[in-house]
């Protein structure tokens, strides 16, 4: 150290360069150092070859050798690794070393080269893997030999280690990406410290896990890996979206055919199709007249009445169980009948059959309805004119102009069918205990008294919304993209139970929606995420804006669920159950919030485990009293707040609502442009007028399908 101050110093004063300052002052503390040696050579001679000591400005002059350093021991576990790791790469073909590493100014030694994966290939005897240079603000990187052995590999990246490789000083080599579908190879530590041998073989261990997790993450945000992946879209929501986001200013056509909804749609299905990039693409929508669960809401405990008394009482005695009125209310013929019909209908619509019946988009007089229009007269026995009667069938009841409903979904005659099917559904003695009408129960409710409890307190949409509701639908038709509702069942639930089909497939699911509820359909272990609006709702596109994105909705997780409610999908139901949901007219516990529902389910987790809680004493005061006082609403939103086909959910044999030949009919496709034109034409939308080109001239033709 003295005779290498001492010649720095009197270099110094001859005005000899930094370079020539350090080459002597190595020459002089180490006389006829050989190169540093790979693992295997210094395994051999019995001792580990200390590796020169770096100079001032980071860079060592070859041949130099650092000062001898105490290497700590090797534990037996990491010992037998790294003996196996040396004897891996002495018997691995090629005999090339690869370039050595300087440092670079300011930056610790590099412990190994570039990845041996990526420069031999991955593997003993694949193909080499490009290796891309890195750039830096020093000298042109070099690039490392590819197909060189494990050996080479591990002699190099012990000589980076050390600065030091052949006679005099090497280029910074280029730092190699390991490609993502290839498994990490063993490198053999630098000798140097055996510290760091211990590490590099945990590192090599634990690295697999690391890459196949990445890869788990990376495959979930696109969804789209060998069985593609299916798009389910909450279309109730996204006209909604599309027609409210507008404010007062609507668009028309210059005859006045209202055209916000459709235009809306079909925009942001665009966007989500070029976002996410699916393979199939199913458009779920409302049903019009009764579902069950307006069927069921006539027992709702909190309601008032007579009934609602009734249902709380037998309830609590153990005769009702809402849960399993729900199941036997799937489960009536009419009901099962009602959702074959549906079924058999949009298998026998064909795209032509969304026209009019004279050829056209738009109906030849303003007055009727598409839907009237279709189902007008029609020849018996014609296989074209039964299509055309499908598709009116699967979207009739949305028009105010004239058809079979009028705004309002759920008017008288709803109102009487879903207690028609709650009376078959209860029986006879549940019914008169039930107190409902046409039952012979003393104190039975009369007929008119009834009303429908679910929804209630939801407007009738304006005047304009139901024609142009009624087009989209068609629109998606004439695109091959057939719009799916079902009698008796709300999108939700045709979303679950495309999603649970999906997954028995092993095709991973997006759904798109601002609807919370689908949230219970989440799961990264199938591969099910949900497109949640960005902001928790409304905005629309502008929210995307603010967020940088033209895209306006966010990939929702396990995670993001457990963020957005405290709790994750498994138990989103039972969290409505507590707080329940003014929207849609569900009770739950009063007195009690998000906040109060979360320590709850993360305390006892399920309503049966804080009825164990509460009956141990757990829950005491007012919080007691106001649970034990509002348990029968609790349990009957429970059975209200779960989707079909989430866990727990109602049960209905899925061959009744979706045949097993649906999931093929969703695949994207392409349309047909010569019959998309002329209705996008007469809607007035040349904007997307320009992109139905087949041949691979139309972007929107790309977009759902075309060319694939």
């Amino acid at each position: 150290m003295t005779t290498s101050s001492a010649a720095a110093g009197s270099g110094r004063r001859r005005g000899t360069s930094r370079r020539e300052v350090a080459a002597a002052a190595a020459a002089a503390s180490s006389d006829g150092a050989n190169a540093d040696p790979g693992p295997a050579s210094s395994q051999e001679a019995g001792g580990q070859a200390p590796p020169p000591a770096p100079s001032r400005r980071g860079r060592r002059p070859a041949g130099s050798a650092r000062p001898p350093a105490s290497a700590a021991p090797l534990s037996a576990a990491d010992s037998e690794a790294l003996a196996a790791i040396e004897i891996a790469a002495a018997a691995s073909a090629a005999a090339d070393a690869a370039p050595a590493a300087l440092k670079r100014r300011g930056r610790k030694p590099a412990s190994a080269a570039a990845d041996p994966a990526a420069a031999d290939g991955g593997a003993a005897g694949g193909e080499p893997a490009a290796v891309k240079p890195r750039r830096t603000r020093a000298k042109k990187a070099a690039t490392p030999e590819v197909g060189a052995s494990d050996a080479s590999v591990s002699s190099s990246s012990a000589s980076s280690a050390s600065g030091s490789s052949g006679t005099g000083p090497s280029p910074t080599p280029s730092r190699a990406r390991r490609p993502a579908a290839t498994a990490p190879a063993a490198v053999s530590p630098p000798p140097s410290s055996a510290a760091s041998a211990a590490a590099a073989v945990r590192a090599a261990a634990t690295a697999p896990a690391a890459t196949t997790s990445a890869a788990n993450r990376s495959s979930r945000t696109s969804g789209n890996g060998s069985n593609g992946m299916l798009l389910v879209v909450d279309g109730n929501y996204l006209a909604n979206r599309s027609y409210f986001g507008y404010g007062s200013r609507k668009l028309t056509t210059r005859e006045g055919v209202p055209t916000t909804v459709t235009y809306g749609v079909i925009k942001t299905l665009q966007q989500a199709l070029r976002e996410l990039q699916p393979t199939a693409l199913a458009v779920v929508f409302d049903s019009r007249g009764p579902t069950f669960r307006s069927a069921l809401s006539f027992t709702d405990p909190a309601a008032g009445g007579p009934v609602a008394a009734a249902a709380a009482r037998l309830w609590a005695e153990g005769r009702l169980d809402w849960q399993d009125l729900a199941t036997r209310l799937l489960a009536l013929p009419a009901i099962r009948s009602d959702l074959a019909a549906a079924a058999t209908a949009q298998q026998a619509a064909t795209p032509a059959s969304f026209l009019s019946p004279g050829g056209t988009f738009l109906p030849s007089s303003p007055s009727t309805s598409p839907s009237a229009a279709a189902s007008a007269d029609p020849a018996p026995g014609g296989a074209a004119d039964a299509a055309v009667a499908a598709a009116a069938a699967l979207t009739a009841g949305y028009t105010s102009a004239s058809g079979p409903a009028a705004p309002g979904l759920r008017g008288v005659d709803s109102a009487a069918a879903a207690l028609a099917a709650l009376t078959a559904a209860a029986g006879p003695e549940l019914a008169a205990a039930l107190r409902l009408p046409g039952t012979e129960a003393e104190g039975a409710v009369p007929t008119a008294a009834v009303r429908v409890p679910y929804k209630a307190g939801r407007l009738a949409k304006p005047e304009d919304w139901y024609p142009d509701f009624l087009n989209l639908q068609r629109l998606l038709g004439l695109m091959g993209v057939t719009p799916l509702s079902r009698p008796w069942l709300e999108a939700d639930d045709l979303a679950g139970m495309l999603t649970r089909l999906a997954v028995s497939q092993g095709t991973p699911v997006r759904l798109l929606s601002g609807d919370r509820d689908l949230m219970q359909l989440v799961s990264d272990e199938a591969d099910v995420a949900l497109l949640y609006p960005r902001g928790g709702g409304g905005g629309g596109a502008a929210a995307g804006r603010r967020s940088g994105s033209s895209f306006a909705f966010e990939l929702v997780d396990e995670a993001g669920v457990a963020a957005a409610l405290g709790v994750g999908p498994q138990r989103a139901a039972q969290f409505r159950a507590l707080t329940g949901d003014s929207s849609d007219c569900l009770p739950g516990v009063a007195g009690v919030g998000p906040k109060t529902a979360v320590q709850w389910l993360d305390a006892y987790g399920s309503l049966a485990g804080l009825a164990e809680a509460e009956a141990a004493g757990l829950i005491t005061g007012r919080k007691r009293e106001l649970l034990r006082a509002s348990w029968p609403a609790a349990h009957y939103t429970l059975a209200m707040a779960r989707v079909l086909g989430a866990e727990g959910a109602p049960a209905l044999d899925p061959s009744d609502a979706l045949p097993s030949s649906l999931l093929p009919r969703l695949t994207l496709s392409g349309f047909d442009a010569a019959a998309v034109a002329p209705a996008l034409e007469a809607l007035e939308m040349r904007s997307l007028l320009t992109g139905t080109a087949a041949g691979g001239g139309g972007d929107l033709w790309r977009d759902f399908g075309g060319g694939r």
